[in-house]
């Protein structure tokens, strides 16, 4: 049960449309958490915020170079940042769901360093990021509240590239299935059951390894009881097993991992 096939999973009946972010999940909506704005001043800053058309399977958001316009924040579906490699089409630097935050990494240079595609129809939204800019030198706190979102988006994005730098295929493996994992958690979603968006290949992909190994090590897990695989469905079993095969220790009192 390791194929890629795109089939309501009959372990999530829900399918995609359960990883369909509200609002006050969102990444855009911590700008209007307590400290940064008030009511009247969130009403400012909603009038930016565009929902842009359903953004199609395979279909970019933005590409490697293109000029830095927005950040963005996904609605619901899900997107892969890949950059151009020599000898190979594309290199995956990251998966992402609903919730999320997109561009900020373009701030510095004015381009986007990586292409973004929708790994299945996405819904985004987007801020402009010129009048954003202008509204922050009206409204106090709302710079500071993009530092925030700034700095947490960094630390995701640094967890999520750490299976490149683990040893083994099950260790990177079991990392890539708990940062799903715990970023549904974070923003509400069922954590322990769910559908990837990303096929195995995309997977073999971001872990540098070869589609059979994914196919294998996957097959491995759900034969030690650690996990359940339907096509592109998982079903964490034993979420404390995949944390000891990930190097993660748990944490203290409670025998969960942070992550």
């Amino acid at each position: 049960m390791t194929g890629d096939g795109d089939a309501r999973c009959a372990l999530d009946p829900g399918g995609p449309a359960q990883r369909r972010v509200a609002c006050r999940a969102c990444g855009l909506y911590r700008l209007c958490l307590p400290g940064g704005l008030d009511e009247a001043q969130c009403r400012r800053l909603e009038r930016l915020i565009v929902r842009r058309r359903p953004i199609k399977r395979g279909e970019r958001l933005f590409g490697a170079g293109d000029r830095f316009r927005c950040i963005y924040a996904i609605r619901s579906g899900a997107m892969k940042t890949w950059v151009p490699v020599q000898g190979v089409a594309q290199r995956i630097v990251g998966f992402h769901l609903p919730g999320e935050v997109l561009g900020l990494d373009a701030i510095s240079a004015g381009h986007h360093p990586h292409t973004a595609e929708a790994l299945e129809d996405t819904g985004v939204c987007e801020v402009p990021f010129e009048a954003f800019e202008h509204l922050a030198r009206d409204l106090a706190g709302l710079q500071r509240q993009m530092f925030r979102i700034m700095s947490s988006e960094i630390a995701r994005a640094q967890t999520g590239r750490a299976p490149l730098s683990r040893g083994s295929t099950p260790a990177q493996l079991a990392l890539l299935l708990l940062h799903i994992s715990a970023g549904l958690r974070q923003r509400g979603f069922l954590d322990t059951e769910y559908r990837l968006s990303m096929s195995r290949s995309d997977i073999a992909n971001h872990l540098g390894v070869a589609v059979e190994t994914v196919c294998r090590v996957l097959a491995q897990f759900q034969g030690e009881g650690v996990l359940l695989v339907r096509r592109r469905c998982i079903r964490l079993l034993d979420p404390a097993r995949l944390r000891t095969i990930a190097g993660l220790a748990p944490r203290p009192g409670t025998g969960s991992e942070a992550l």
